[in-house]
């Protein structure tokens, strides 16, 4: 796995970027995990002068207030459903692209009968619904008043589960998987869908 002087150049990019993408993506969470303590105390910070303010006697608009609510709300809906989305990909890609590289993906797709993998599905789904809105994690209260259009636990697990898919798909392309006949390639995707579902999971819980 080293590479040398005799390495092709392709091969040499390929294991760099294979070896860089965790790191990428450990600092990005790390960012982000910042980046989110540091918003909270900028918001307890503005909170203490909103009610100095008003402790002062200030008065504001009602109409103005309920108009800027509206768009504020709308506009935390969007970045509340990016910040998932992402969230649900940058886990998904974390957990499975160790295996995606792995013989036992196929090993695993080749012995499941079609009512296997229908069950794999509903067992991905309720996996996915249970670590994010009923196993109990510390940022549960918070996922369940985060503003968001998939902000709903049907909603949110089915399209988190479409993003673990696709997710699966792309390592499974990466690694040049999922070139056979489209029924072995979907089920391969489903099978790797598993772990990338439960990764999506942990990074909603995170972000």
């Amino acid at each position: 796995d080293e590479i040398n002087g005799r390495t092709p150049l392709g091969e040499a990019l390929g294991k760099i970027v294979y070896e860089a993408l965790p790191f990428c993506i450990g600092i990005g969470v790390a960012a982000h995990i910042l980046r989110g303590g540091r918003d909270e105390s900028d918001d307890d910070t503005e909170s203490e002068d909103d009610t100095g303010d008003k402790d002062d006697g200030s008065e504001d608009d009602t109409g103005d207030e309920d108009a800027e609510a509206d768009e504020n709300a709308a506009d935390e809906g969007l970045n509340g459903t990016v910040v998932d989305l992402g969230a649900t990909l940058i886990g998904a890609v974390v957990i499975s692209l160790p295996m995606a590289p792995t013989d036992e993906i196929a090993a695993l797709a080749a012995s499941l009968d079609p009512t296997r993998l229908l069950a794999l599905i509903g067992l991905t789904l309720v996996a996915g619904y249970g670590i994010v809105f009923v196993a109990g994690f510390s940022n549960q209260e918070q996922r369940h008043s985060q503003q968001g259009i998939f902000q709903r636990p049907l909603s949110e697990t089915v399209a988190a589960y479409l993003v673990a898919l696709g997710a699966a798909w792309a390592m499974l392309a990466l690694f040049q998987n999922a070139g056979g006949p489209w029924t072995a390639t979907l089920s391969e995707v489903v099978v790797l869908g598993l772990p990338a579902t439960i990764g999506g999971a942990a990074g909603r819980l995170v972000a």
